[in-house]
């Protein structure tokens, strides 16, 4: 299995999105809001870009106005 570098290399992840993987792994199978896992409101406007980005790749799912990792995500639960 590769790690999680040369996994977010592969799938052209910036470093946001890896830390929002990381979090939520870390987390599942609970699931977030933005405003759960950032306070500032200019850090929850760029979490929630990336979040929506890692949604539209497919790796984290979105319930309501809240997320988790995917099940296949890297190192699948």
């Amino acid at each position: 299995m590769e790690n999680i570098l040369e996994w977010s290399i592969s799938n052209n992840l910036n470093l946001i999105e890896v830390c929002i993987i990381v979090q939520l792994e870390k987390a599942y199978p609970q699931t977030f809001s933005i405003e759960e896992m950032v306070s500032d409101t200019t850090g929850q406007q760029i979490v929630k870009k990336n979040m929506h980005s890692l949604v539209a790749k497919g790796f984290v799912e979105q319930r309501f106005d809240k997320y988790r990792i995917k099940d296949n995500t890297y190192g699948g639960k």
